[in-house]
């Protein structure tokens, strides 16, 4: 009978999620990022995948180049055929290149997606996270992909929050949502691949108000290379580019960067 009983129990905590254990934040950002690794460097090319209806086909593929400087510093190069954007972030800094022309010191929250993979110091994503609109005190159980997940900053199945999923059983970020206004952007993190003992997902799709807007595709990971110095250094990238002027006359070339821009 007893046997019987725990049975049950199990089955309808398996089913209740709201019921099981719930680490806190702080503690579960902890096993995330230790299972996740600490390497000093990672060097990433992958294709950029963008569905767009101006393009031929209604999409395009970019070449893209990224480096993490582990914990705070990032670099990703995207060439089309006709221009170059260069964006770096660097210990709160943010700074955007279009050829030769600074046209951003902000952050677009597309690029929040390397965040997680980034941020490997459970403390200083714990604040990344909260800094990007996430709820820290707020923590729920849910099932994503038919696999139980841990919620950070919403409770089960309320989308109107930012929040970030973890998989209860593996430990790796699934999803991150950033809710901003009208406006939501869904990003999925897939096919985890462990080099030695650090882990980085092979594709990531991004969703803009439940409409897949693009696809990352890794082809190469290479962990501690050596990069060139000043890659990440904002201040001295100032001033190597020429910023972009408010008094640009040709509308045709500045609603072409804007455009250009806003895809990336």
């Amino acid at each position: 009978m007893k046997k019987y009983l725990l049975t049950i129990l199990t089955l309808f905590l398996f089913i209740s999620p709201s019921l099981a254990y719930l680490p806190d934040s702080p503690f579960l950002l902890e096993l995330v990022t230790e299972k996740l690794g600490k390497p000093d460097r990672i060097e990433v090319y992958q294709n950029l995948e963008i569905f767009d209806d101006t393009f031929d086909n209604g999409f395009m593929v970019f070449k893209q180049n990224l480096k993490y400087n582990i914990a705070n510093r990032f670099r990703s190069v995207t060439k089309s055929k006709e221009k170059t954007r260069i964006h770096i972030y660097s210990k709160g800094s943010a700074l955007t290149i279009l050829d030769s022309l600074i046209i951003s010191e902000e952050e677009s929250k597309i690029d929040y997606y390397k965040d997680i993979l980034l941020i490997r110091d459970s403390s200083q994503l714990f604040k990344r996270l909260k800094k990007i609109g996430i709820d820290m005190l707020v923590s729920s159980l849910g099932q994503f992909k038919n696999r139980l997940s841990y919620i950070i900053g919403a409770a089960n199945n309320d989308f109107s929050a930012s929040q970030l999923w973890v998989d209860k059983e593996s430990l790796m970020p699934s999803r991150l949502i950033i809710v901003n206004e009208s406006n939501k952007l869904e990003i999925h993190y897939n096919e985890w691949k462990r080099l030695r003992k650090t882990w980085y997902p092979r594709r990531i799709d991004f969703y803009e108000n439940d409409i897949l807007t693009r696809i990352i595709r890794v082809d190469k990971i290479a962990l501690n290379p050596k990069f060139k110095k000043n890659i990440f250094d904002i201040e001295y990238l100032k001033q190597i580019y020429v910023k972009e002027k408010i008094d640009i006359k040709d509308d045709d070339v500045k609603n072409a960067i804007d455009k250009f821009d806003k895809r990336f």
